[in-house]
């Protein structure tokens, strides 16, 4: 059996801790493990020492994740990584279980919870309607680090190619965490780890687009769109070529739209 926390278990925690942040308490008093006694208190427990073996695993995986002067934004990508890594093998039932993941966010990993999440809304942890689980911190961290892991060559480089690309081609990371949620995490049709393999390699194929901000209109926006309705039509599991050959035409339809913007008009 697994550590599991409920709905309403979990928004009462994290009201108490968000109670203790807005008041000065000090971060090491609310994220120890013995704070108010809400362990105790609130967590459906019936696992032995897995709640002691999730606390020293949690802490490896910050120290591991946090090599100082991160952003918070890249500290969630460090733990895209080492989260999938340690928890991979973990059983299913616990997995699968939404109790188990607002467990780990509230209890084990408050530190990081709170440190990437500071205002501790519902759905950071799992609480209020308990859906959405993809914008749960727990889930997605550990679903990005999933879908990024190449199990033949036991990698995680996918993790950090974007940002990596960006910094060598003098860019922001500003965009990066957006591109990995946006693409790789949530959406229906990079719910089979290969496509989202897929989609990453032929992204990073080639003439990479650089995404310069936000809006909706983005490069990468236009190809995860394109993606998404070639997904209507083809099997993407079992069609190997499809998901580059998309992203190619897009590319060259982005690259077309910029000469155009950028060619003078005959008037000038």
């Amino acid at each position: 059996m697994h550590p599991t926390l409920g709905i309403s278990a979990s928004d009462t925690v994290a009201g108490l801790i968000r109670s203790a942040m807005e008041t000065g308490v000090p971060q090491d008093n609310y994220c120890s493990r013995d704070f108010e006694g809400l362990h105790d208190r609130f967590v459906s427990e019936n696992a032995g020492d897995m709640a002691d073996h999730l606390y020293v695993l949690a802490a490896e995986i910050y120290v591991e994740s946090h090599s100082g002067g991160l952003t918070k934004y890249e500290l969630e990508q460090e733990h895209a990584e080492f989260l999938h890594k340690r928890l991979r093998d973990f059983p299913a039932e616990a997995l699968q279980d939404p109790g188990f993941w607002r467990y780990l966010a509230l209890f084990p990993f408050r530190l990081f919870l709170t440190v990437r999440e500071e205002d501790l809304k519902p759905i950071r942890y799992g609480g209020g309607s308990g859906s959405s689980k993809s914008k749960w911190l727990l889930p997605r961290t550990f679903i990005w680090g999933r879908k990024c892991y190449e199990a033949e060559s036991d990698s995680y480089d996918l993790v950090r190619k974007m940002m990596q690309l960006r910094e060598e081609n003098g860019y922001s990371r500003g965009t990066v965490i957006d591109f990995y949620h946006s693409h790789v995490v949530r959406p229906a049709w990079s719910s089979d780890t290969s496509v989202a393999q897929q989609f990453l390699t032929a992204v990073f194929s080639g003439d990479l687009l650089f995404d310069k901000d936000n809006s909706a209109n983005r490069p990468t926006n236009r190809m995860g769109s394109a993606i998404a309705r070639l997904s209507n039509n083809v099997l993407l599991e079992v069609s190997n070529s499809a998901v580059a050959h998309e992203i190619w035409k897009v590319k060259a339809h982005i690259k077309t739209d910029e000469l155009d913007v950028s060619r003078p008009s005959e008037d000038s």
